[in-house]
């Protein structure tokens, strides 16, 4: 964001580096607090700053689930949720999507809920298929289960339509993570929030380290947010974009699957790794997720500036061309498949 650099220069000069290594992080704790409208919302919500969303997933299930204890996640999807859930030594039981579409397994995951768990974990919306959860939904699980705790992960809120925030006041087992690190580009900085019942969030307090959001995060954190309009207008950038590839893919053949993240996933069945390289060798990097069933053949593709995606566009119209290319014949009678460098095996 434009006014980062300026923003971190001028606060290290003027020592503001030391005020904010504080365990509260301040300022940056309460301008997050007003940004999320959480004194408005109720006066029992709270905040906790964390190093990244996953660290916020890791202390949720470090701080509330024993061992032996049931998580249930959705699949596919991010990988670090099944990773703190087995560190905390939990059976980890998985609700699919739907295998057609990939839309939201409703009525599979209040079932899986009504058995019994100590925590799940919702994606709104979904990495990597981009699918958002039904707005209202994770209020109605918490309210429907009460002794369960429901933490929905929320890092690609901007590009979506809907948010849970609203909802916190009125579930007290209701926990929102939001990353900093996709609209508003401090990935790698590491600066996220968990947010929900005070109550709750102080047995997070007890067990967290005091000093795991580094002062520049939060230097940058606070700048960010002051220059919020400035991610906005990328957010809304990206959502233009992504409506403009679906489209533009779909005229093309390719299959692509709603959402509401800052990517689309696409389906390009047995050319996908032909057009992965091929994009490759055009300076363009796109995600091909291997070894589960319901992506194969799938791409996961990032949408950017209009400029990138008009770009993008028409690398994937020449990686189509080449894929479907018919095979040139080569000296001894052998073959090459079109667009594929030579000597790739």
């Amino acid at each position: 964001m434009p006014s980062l650099a300026g923003s971190a220069a001028a606060n290290a000069r003027g020592g503001a580096t030391a005020s904010l290594r504080s365990a509260s992080g301040r300022p940056a704790r309460p301008a997050v607090a007003r940004f999320f409208g959480l004194k408005q919302l109720g006066s029992g919500l709270d905040l906790v700053l964390t190093s990244g969303a996953d660290e916020g997933i890791r202390l949720v299930c470090e701080c509330f689930v024993r061992p032996g204890e049931k998580v249930v996640l959705l699949d596919p999807a991010f990988s670090m949720y099944r990773f703190c859930a087995t560190l905390s030594a939990a059976e980890v039981k998985e609700v699919p999507y739907k295998k057609d579409d990939l839309s939201f397994p409703e009525e599979e995951l209040r079932a899986e809920v009504r058995k019994g768990a100590r925590l799940v974990i919702l994606p709104d919306p979904n990495n990597p298929t981009g699918t958002p959860a039904p707005p209202g939904f994770a209020e109605e699980l918490a309210g429907a289960a009460p002794k369960t705790l429901f933490l929905v992960d929320e890092a690609y809120a901007e590009f979506s339509s809907h948010s849970s925030i609203p909802s916190l006041p009125r579930r007290p087992n209701l926990l929102v993570a939001r990353t900093f690190s996709k609209a508003y580009g401090l990935a790698g900085v590491r600066a996220g929030v968990l947010m929900g019942d005070g109550r709750t969030l102080s047995w997070i307090g007890r067990i967290r380290n005091p000093y795991s959001v580094n002062s520049l995060a939060l230097i940058a954190l606070v700048a960010a947010l002051e220059d919020h309009t400035y991610a906005q207008r990328c957010a809304a950038e990206a959502r233009e974009g992504r409506a403009l590839m679906a489209e533009e893919l779909e005229r093309l053949g390719i299959r692509c699957y709603p959402s509401q993240a800052n990517f689309l996933l696409a389906r390009f069945g047995d050319r996908s790794v032909a057009v992965r390289e091929s994009l490759r060798s055009q300076g363009i990097l796109v995600k091909q997720i291997d070894g589960h069933p319901l992506l194969e053949g799938a791409l996961r593709i990032a949408i950017g500036t209009p400029e990138e995606v008009d770009r993008l566009l028409r690398a994937v119209k020449k990686a189509l061309d080449e894929a479907n290319a018919p095979d040139e014949p080569l000296s001894g009678g052998a073959t090459r498949p079109g667009g594929r460098p030579d000597g790739e095996r």
